[in-house]
C-alpha cells in the first residue's frame, strides 16, 4: 500500500515505513490506532509550506515567541488541527509549542524530506 503526496513532487513511500516512523505497528496496534495514524500521515502530506515551516521551527527551536513563528496563517491552521498550542512560559503568554501530535508530524515530515524514494521500495 502506498500514499502519494501532492506537495512532495509525487514521491511515494511505503505505508509500513511511514507507520514505523511514528511507532505504529500493523501487527501490534489496534485498528483504531492505525486509522488515527493514517489520518495524521495524510494530513501531514497535505500540509502547505507555511505549516511545514512552523512544525520544523517549533520542533527545533520551540517554544516559539509569537514574533518567531514563521507563518501566522500556518500556525493558526496547525492550532485548529491540534498540532500546535498556545502556551505560557514563566508567566508570559504569547508562546506556541508543538503538541504530541505536532511532534509526530515532525517525524513524518523528516522521514519524507530525508528519505530517498529508492530506500522505500
Amino acid at each position: 500500500m502506498y500514499l502519494n503526496s501532492r506537495h512532495e513532487n509525487k514521491m511515494t513511500y511505503k505505508l509500513k515505513d511511514l507507520l514505523e516512523v511514528i511507532h505504529v505497528s500493523t501487527e501490534l496496534s489496534t485498528q483504531e490506532e492505525i486509522n488515527a495514524a493514517l489520518k495524521i500521515i495524510q494530513e501531514v502530506q497535505d500540509f502547505y509550506k507555511e505549516e511545514k515551516d512552523v512544525i520544523r521551527a517549533a520542533f527545533k527551536n520551540g517554544p516559539l515567541d509569537a514574533g518567531d513563528v514563521p507563518s501566522k496563517a500556518g500556525n493558526s491552521k496547525l492550532i485548529s488541527l491540534r498540532y500546535m498550542s498556545p502556551i505560557v512560559v514563566r508567566g508570559d503568554e504569547g508562546y506556541y509549542a508543538l503538541t504530541y501530535k505536532g511532534s509526530t508530524a515532525y517525524r513524518i515530515l523528516s522521514f519524507i524530506e530525508n528519505t530517498p524514494r529508492s530506500e522505500c521500495n
